[in-house]
């Protein structure tokens, strides 16, 4: 997953997205619902392995939490990424926000902490996020993910053209980003694009990280 994250000003997203008749039209809180979820690739690495793929992928875990945040915003998704072989390395933290734009077309930002060892626990304890205020949160604009309907599920896509990041060294990169989510699988693929739009680093289109959701666990 991104270690860039996705990036939006809240100030965009705290619209409320009605739904057209007949549903033709997605909100806000159905595309929060068919994302949230327990996820990971284990299969797809494990079935690359066996078949002795020379890139495969590395093995993640993907947490997509809503959550109570009212002085933030109405749909809020806590999304944390790890290792899916180690519960104990965290590799992000962020809060997605969703709502729409002026065409009310849904939309999703994402938001890293200003200090984030202060909610390093949101993972056990969603609680925590009722006391999250807008300026514990840091926007980076540009980079929004715009929902759709897709065949069989949700298409989610961000303007590669609009969304800027730099690689270690400071070079300015385009990041690009898909979603696909189907039944019980959510497809995701990025990569880092130069100035002349060459892949420099990622995993376009065709080879997707398949993160499947998993059961709850028992209590």
């Amino acid at each position: 997953m991104s270690r860039y994250g996705w990036r939006t000003g809240l100030a965009a997203l705290v619209l409320p997205v009605a739904a057209a008749a007949g549903g033709a039209r997605l909100d806000a809180p159905t595309v929060a619902a068919a994302l949230a979820g327990r996820y990971d690739n284990v299969a797809q690495v494990e079935a690359e392995r066996r078949s002795g793929v020379a890139a495969a992928h590395e093995p993640l875990a993907l947490t997509i939490t809503p959550v109570t945040a009212p002085l933030v915003a109405d749909v809020v998704l806590f999304v944390q990424e790890g290792a899916a072989d180690d519960p104990r390395r965290v590799f992000s933290q962020r809060i997605w926000v969703l709502g729409a734009d002026a065409r009310r077309h849904v939309l999703h930002g994402v938001y890293r902490f200003a200090e984030p060892e202060r909610w390093r626990a949101g993972a056990g304890n969603p609680e925590l996020f009722r006391a999250l205020l807008v300026r514990d949160l840091e926007p980076v604009t540009g980079c929004d993910v715009r929902w759709s309907r897709a065949a069989g599920g949700l298409r989610g896509v961000n303007d590669a053209a609009q969304c800027r990041v730099a690689d270690a060294g400071g070079e300015p990169l385009h990041l690009e980003q898909r979603f696909e989510l189907a039944g019980s699988t959510l497809a995701f693929s990025e990569r880092t694009l130069d100035e002349r739009g060459v892949a420099v680093r990622g995993r376009a289109v065709d080879a997707p990280y398949l993160f499947r959701r998993q059961p709850a666990p028992a209590h």
